[in-house]
């Protein structure tokens, strides 16, 4: 199935990652089990369209990209990974990949079963035993789907960064990746993730979008700067949470982004 640069397959009647489906679910058919598939990740792939946010970053993609089952359907995990002549490679810490600038296509491995209270594989996973112990946000299919299409549209346009970073983001581009994520859960009202590192809740204190702003004005500003049409986009949802925002309304006119020369808090400071 198709949607704009999105193909969705599920994999073939062979593969190790339909036998494992049908171990758990013994009375599923192939036929059903791919038809079923491919249709629920094309209502996530559209609902997530339906929104400010999403449309802004399926309107960015400029490299194709194909969307395939985990391979193990009890794995609780997702990922994106470049797709370079055929061969899958991750982009975590250390990624380093010698092109053009152009971009690549990616693929992301995703099953939505895993992250939908009441399926089997989401039990299967054990995915409900954790949730007993922590609040828990930014985990539902949609949201988890979003934030690897983000990885997918960095990679579309060569700006992959994986330089290191604290606070439980790992890294940049997983930072970009849960802000964006997080812009597009509070557009639909919904609670905040803390970081990559787990699903924890954002606490209220920490998610007035202009705090957001001073503690990662930087990364806010490389996330801005890589593909400024998306920023633009981005910081037209009228959400509660949207640091992009933030960022282009304290922009000087004439010096640059202010987030690269100066914090919010010496923009007042410095003013007459």
């Amino acid at each position: 199935m198709r949607e704009g640069l999105i193909e969705i397959i599920a994999d073939d009647e062979t593969s190790a990652t339909w036998k494992e489906h049908h171990v758990y679910s013994p009375d599923l058919e192939y036929a059903g089990w791919k038809s079923g598939y491919e249709r629920w990740v094309l209502q996530l792939v559209r609902r997530i369209n339906s929104t400010k946010t999403g449309s802004a970053l399926l309107s960015a993609l400029n490299s194709p990209v194909t969307i395939l089952p985990v391979q193990s359907p009890t794995d609780i995990g997702a990922d994106a990974r470049t797709n370079v002549r055929g061969k899958e490679i991750e982009m975590t810490v250390g990624f380093r990949l010698v092109g053009r600038g152009r971009g690549s296509p990616s693929i992301i491995r995703f099953t939505p079963g895993t992250w939908s209270p009441g399926h089997p594989l989401y039990y299967k996973a054990g995915w409900w035993n954790a949730r007993r112990f922590t609040q828990v946000s930014g985990d539902l299919p949609d949201e988890v789907l979003l934030h690897e299409i983000v990885h997918a549209v960095w990679a579309s346009h060569g700006r992959v960064n994986t330089r290191p970073m604290g606070d439980g983001y790992d890294n940049l581009a997983e930072f970009i990746g849960v802000l964006l994520s997080n812009i597009y859960s509070s557009e639909l009202g919904r609670p905040l993730r803390l970081a990559h590192n787990g699903f924890s809740e954002l606490r209220r204190s920490e998610s007035a979008p202009s705090r957001f702003y001073d503690k990662y004005t930087a990364e806010i500003a490389k996330c801005c700067l890589d593909i400024p049409a998306l920023a633009r986009q981005v910081a037209q949802v009228g959400c509660q949470f949207n640091p992009i925002r933030e960022h282009l309304w304290y922009s000087v006119p004439g010096v640059g982004p202010a987030s690269l020369v100066l914090t919010r808090a010496a923009l007042r400071s410095s003013a007459p």
